[in-house]
């Protein structure tokens, strides 16, 4: 158990090095015994070094963190920087999601002494939304019940669902700042107005920018088990062309395969070259034999579309939950009527009103995640646990300005934080510089061009421009 006692700087920076080593030891005993691998995420470590550099004291004391996550070995360490940064494990309330869930990365969040909110089944294909909407009540109650009345709360939501249902009793009289990881969590009607400001590291150009090619490399190598993409021509149909959408096309599109897309925002389509446009969801589905939405919405919610397809059909899902393809899958459990075998991981196949077989892979969740690891390299992945770890250091500002946390403001990820994360991260791992245009890394050296591609309200604060300028000698250029 740790206490908290009224002590000098110097202790209170002895804090963070206690912390640092206790973790470092007692996470390698674990990860040893567990078979799970001790990461190192350098630009993780680079970020929070600069946060405790400028603010001396931890500057998360006294804060609790509701977190949302996918339960991944890179979570580990974005666990322990708020840990460094001055969150006690007790404070830290994590829930995972049933579909992504890693039990030996469970087991080790709950060695460290964390919470771990369980994950429990949905009693029915489609069910997914009710079996975690249950899991985030209980998580929230156990905040409730276990944090003080003076401590601030910060809330990192995957989805949308635990910002949305944050009780009064939990925001009252209280400091609260979230974050939202997710585009779908974001266009969630019950977010917008809530009484306190919501940071959009969604759609930050960081994330949609570069995190979307490494996206659609881990779809397109997960596929490889269920489908025969390396073995011959397919044609696709990629419904939702947004960040993760067009990162999709254009790796398709590279691989041979013969690619339709749909978007129900036209406007979206206007530059696309390398894919066949369609302008109904009809003539995609008509078309091809391997359906992939990256929408995050229900695009089944017109079955008959489906039911009278006059050829077999796979439906894969790049986006979020089991919201792809809910309608369908319902209608498939309302038409076996329980005669199906309750695992919402398992792969559906049904038969249309026209014979034909209509395959949901792995009960219309996400094909990239499969329980057992990430499907990208630690090195790339922190790129997406570092933004996370960049808007827990801005909401600190909104801590420390006590006019802007009663504002139902919708904020930008700081430009500067996103420089600096990406300069770290080209520089922690430059073969990721591979994947980019010249002009869309020199971008990134220029806090404008990030703005102006990054979503939300610009709000400055003084403090966070020392992140515009490298830590340690000039920016990184792979273009010398």
């Amino acid at each position: 158990m740790f206490f908290r006692t009224k002590q000098s700087l110097s202790k209170a920076l002895s804090r963070d090095q206690f912390y640092s080593s206790f973790f470092a030891s007692q996470s390698a005993f674990f990860s040893t015994k567990a078979g799970l691998t001790t990461l190192e995420l350098p630009v993780l470590k680079k970020l929070t070094d600069k946060a405790l550099e400028i603010n001396r004291i931890p500057p998360l004391r006294n804060t609790a963190i509701i977190c949302v996550t996918h339960a991944f070995p890179t979570v580990i360490p974005l666990l322990h920087s708020f840990v460094r940064l001055g969150t006690e494990p007790k404070k830290i309330f994590v829930i995972g999601k049933l579909y992504s869930e890693c039990e030996t990365v469970v087991q080790k969040i709950i060695h460290d002494g964390f919470y771990y909110q369980t994950s429990s089944r949905p009693a029915m294909l489609g069910g997914f939304h009710r079996s975690f909407m249950r899991d985030i009540n209980n998580l929230i109650l156990k905040c409730i019940a276990d944090i003080a009345p003076t401590d601030n709360l910060l809330i990192l939501d995957h989805g949308g669902h635990a910002l949305a249902f944050m009780p009064p009793e939990l925001l009252e009289g209280r400091k609260v700042v979230g974050i939202e990881k997710t585009t779908a969590g974001l266009l969630q009607p019950e977010t917008a107005g809530m009484p306190f400001p919501i940071i959009r590291m969604a759609d930050c150009a960081a994330k949609k920018i570069l995190e979307s090619p490494i996206i659609a490399e881990e779809i397109t190598e997960k596929l490889a088990a269920f489908v025969p993409i390396q073995q011959r021509q397919l044609i696709c149909g990629v419904v939702g062309y947004g960040a993760v959408g067009k990162a999709i096309v254009d790796k398709l599109v590279s691989m041979g395969h013969k690619v339709m897309v749909y978007d129900c925002n036209k406007a979206k389509m206007q530059h696309l070259k390398c894919a066949v446009q369609v302008s109904e969801l009809a003539v995609l589905v008509a078309n091809c034999e391997y359906i992939l939405d990256c929408t995050g919405d229900d695009i089944s919610v017109t079955t008959e579309i489906l039911n009278v397809t006059n050829n077999p059909k796979t439906l894969i899902s790049c986006s979020s939950e089991d919201k792809a393809f809910r309608s369908l899958l319902q209608l498939v459990q309302s038409k076996y009527n329980g005669k199906l075998p309750i695992n919402a991981l398992s792969e559906i196949t049904y038969q249309n009103e026209m014979g034909f077989s209509i395959r949901i892979l792995r009960g219309g969740f996400p094909i990239n995640f499969d329980n057992l690891s990430e499907a990208s390299s630690p090195e790339d992945i922190q790129l997406t646990r570092a933004l996370v770890l960049a808007g827990v250091i801005q909401s600190i500002e909104f801590f420390n300005h006590p006019t802007l946390l009663h504002t139902a403001g919708s904020y930008m990820l700081d430009p500067a934080l996103q420089k600096f994360v990406v300069q770290e991260w080209f520089q922690s791992h430059p073969p990721a510089t591979n994947r980019y245009l010249k002009n869309v890394i020199e971008g990134f050296n220029n806090e404008e061009w990030i703005a102006n591609n990054s979503g939300g309200q610009y709000e400055e604060f003084d403090s966070l421009r020392v992140y515009a300028n490298k830590v340690d000698g000039e920016i990184y250029n792979p273009f010398p």
